[in-house]
């Protein structure tokens, strides 16, 4: 029983469970003191309650893991890097139709579904890790694919319902989300005359963002409130077009990226477990056993969900992340971060098939972002605590074609705004979901 792979009948599992539950216990008559049965969690710790025993604790963090000496098993915080991203990207778009749902009272639960329970199987400890095989790793983003695709009707019902105003006399445009904005494209606006670009904020703060949009002209811009938008129209030049960017040499490789400073660190450096709380991490050393260091880089490193951060008395540089990453500081002053990965060989640790993602028959080109902010310690906290959760909780933006003439005919027609805030919250609070659970 158990290990990877292996638990693939549970009719026949639990039939050989059950012969070797009845056999075991049939020792008794022999004088056997073993009672072998199906527990649960809360019977097991309830028992242990019984024993009147002080139990170890653990309060320090089990990562980074080695299964043998110098083998650490610390790339996957990186691996399939475009799935980690996706996964985020889905949970931005199910909180968003959950709390859509429930302002406009919609009552769409079936539509969310179908995203929430992807997103609960994309947290499966082999799914937004990086560690299943490619085509077991397609299924996941396949799943989140089609669970976004069906809540796309939320939106569409929540903002007719909350953006239309009483005299007009047309349906709001159907909305739609530009799934290749991170490869600058978005083929339905091309060489549109006009479009609509709604964003939600999703928080309970307000927020600043400058975002980019992918278009094949010049178009005049309106705020909300009808007022001209200055924007800056940038050509992508062909210098940018031909960066090599793809690894086709037939060797395999990690790619860091590595943040440079004077800051006398001494050895310390801090990460988020899970975007709930931030660990101290020290540089070669174990809070509760002595390590002897076998490997300076690997041995180092620390999943970084959302930040991490190096200081001194003075000074905190803080990087924030878009994904789930790796990294972490392997000289003082140094914050060091993997952003992909491309493994052409077997690792021998289990999957049976080597890490390699391509895309058009070529290794898989990832893009990202990283926010750096650096201040004094102090003022870094209120910083990077608000810019994590609003990098987390991004606007979700989609577009429209509308059928009205001018700006003028679709703002008289549909706010232009909307907001269930009366006011801003205190920034200590923070919306970790909001849902409809029944009419």
């Amino acid at each position: 029983m158990g290990s990877d792979f292996f638990e693939q009948n549970a009719h026949e599992d639990f039939k050989n469970l059950d012969k070797l539950i009845h056999y075991v216990n049939l020792q008794q008559e022999n004088g056997s003191g073993i009672n072998v049965f199906y527990s649960t969690p809360s019977c097991y710790l309830y028992v242990l309650s019984k024993a009147e025993k002080k139990w170890s604790t653990k309060t320090d963090d089990f990562f980074p893991y080695a299964s043998t000496p110098s083998v650490y098993w610390t790339g996957y915080y990186t691996s399939r890097s475009v799935l980690k991203r996706y996964e985020r990207y889905a949970n931005n778009i199910l909180q968003v139709t959950r709390q859509q749902n429930g302002f406009s009272q919609s009552n769409l639960r079936n539509p969310i579904f179908d995203l929430s329970e992807a997103m609960g199987l994309a947290q499966h400890h082999d799914s937004v890790s990086g560690t299943s095989k490619q085509h077991v790793a397609n299924y996941y983003a396949q799943r989140l694919s089609d669970g976004i695709d069906r809540a796309i009707e939320v939106i569409n019902d929540a903002y007719g319902k909350l953006l239309s105003k009483e005299n007009r006399t047309i349906p709001i445009p159907n909305q739609f989300l530009c799934h290749y904005s991170n490869i600058r494209a978005c083929l339905p606006i091309e060489e549109q005359k006009q479009f609509t670009l709604t964003f939600w904020n999703s928080t309970i703060h307000p927020v600043t963002i400058y975002y980019r949009v992918p278009v094949t002209r010049q178009y005049f811009i309106y705020d909300p409130i009808g007022n001209l938008v200055s924007a800056e129209y940038l050509m992508i030049p062909d210098t940018t077009k031909n960066i090599p960017g793809r690894m086709n040499d037939n060797i395999g490789k990690e790619i860091i990226i590595r943040y440079n400073t004077d800051i006398n660190s001494e050895k310390k450096y801090y990460t988020d477990g899970n975007e709930r709380q931030v660990l101290e991490r020290i540089r070669d050393y174990r809070p509760t056993w002595h390590y002897i260091p076998d490997d300076p880089i690997s041995s180092n490193y620390y999943p970084i969900n959302s930040r991490i951060w190096i200081r001194d008395q003075d000074r905190q540089l803080t990087i924030l992340t878009d994904r789930s990453q790796g990294g972490g500081s392997i000289c003082d002053g140094s914050i060091e971060i993997m952003v992909h990965r491309r493994i052409l060989h077997d690792d021998s640790m289990g999957v049976k098939e080597a890490l390699n993602e391509t895309a058009y028959d070529k290794g898989l080109v990832v893009s990202g972002k990283h926010i750096l902010l650096f201040d004094r310690p102090s003022d870094s906290a209120r910083l990077h605590r608000t810019g994590a959760q609003q990098l987390f909780m991004h606007p979700l933006a989609t577009y429209s074609l509308p059928n009205t003439s001018s700006y003028t005919n679709y703002s008289d027609m549909f706010r232009q705004s909307w907001s269930a805030l009366s006011d801003a919250m205190p920034l200590n609070v923070h919306l970790l979901t909001f849902d409809q659970l029944a009419p």
